[in-house]
């Protein structure tokens, strides 16, 4: 089984909630289109966004944490220990993989079957993904993919792997970054492999997500000719295979 960990910022810190809300209804949607019902969600806030349905492999857990002030560092603390909140709910179901999802990122259709058939697996990190800027009408094919976006690897988990509440960070795999973690998975032992199809689209654009990734202006002919071939245009055989609808 993959379980899929997603935490939500506090709508105090949330420009606007409503978006909020419809981004992560959105992704929440995505995650629930797999293709292998063999998966679990859960995710991690403060309070339930407007909006979201209930379904019985959507796990919410509302939790009474202060938040965080407006500052980057801050910030992140907030997001692992929801994190760690959410593992120590998996812990019950004994999964065999799981992702950390951004909520406002959106997912293959085909991660629980790539699961389901590799159960011993040491998972997977996404070298290659999609960033779509929120509203556009194409998606750029980025290489190095895991080291801008969080929604980019797959890790095998045994029950002693996931911490046991908030406070625990012992666990040495669900303490490693995304921009780390091939490598650090290799350095102990438990290598990745790299996905072979693009796993994730990286949402930018959405005025709620604090990405530092920027797409360049094409500021010279040789450029634009060697990356046009990256972009993709948004089909919708593309939106139904990673869940990318429009938002209301």
């Amino acid at each position: 089984m993959l379980v899929f960990i997603v935490p939500l910022q506090s709508p105090k810190v949330s420009k606007s909630w409503d978006r909020v809300s419809k981004l992560a209804n959105r992704t929440i949607a995505s995650l629930a289109n797999q293709s292998d019902p063999r998966f679990q969600i859960f995710l991690v806030c403060n309070e339930r966004p407007i909006g979201l349905p209930s379904f019985p492999q959507l796990n919410v857990i509302e939790c009474d944490l202060a938040p965080p002030p407006n500052v980057h560092l801050e910030r992140e603390k907030d997001k692992w220990v929801k994190i760690r909140i959410g593992l120590a709910a998996a812990r019950a179901y004994a999964p065999a993989h799981f992702m950390l999802v951004d909520a406002d990122d959106c997912v293959s259709r085909d991660l629980a079957r790539v699961c389901a058939a590799q159960p011993s697996a040491n998972g997977w990190f996404m070298d290659r993904g999609y960033v779509h800027r929120e509203g556009a009408s194409w998606l750029l094919l980025q290489e190095n993919f895991h080291h801008i976006c969080g929604t980019s690897a797959i890790l095998h988990c045994d029950v002693e792997d996931l911490p046991e509440g908030q406070c625990d960070d012992s666990r040495t795999i669900t303490r490693f970054g995304h921009s780390v973690i091939a490598d650090e998975m290799r350095r102990i032992g438990r290598p990745l492999s790299p996905l072979p199809f693009v796993g994730s689209v990286y949402m930018t654009g959405t005025s709620e997500n604090h990405s530092g990734f920027t797409y360049r202006p094409f500021d010279s002919i040789r450029r634009f000719a060697r990356e046009v071939s990256r972009y993709r245009l948004l089909t919708p055989s593309l939106r139904a295979a990673y869940g990318l609808r429009e938002l209301s």
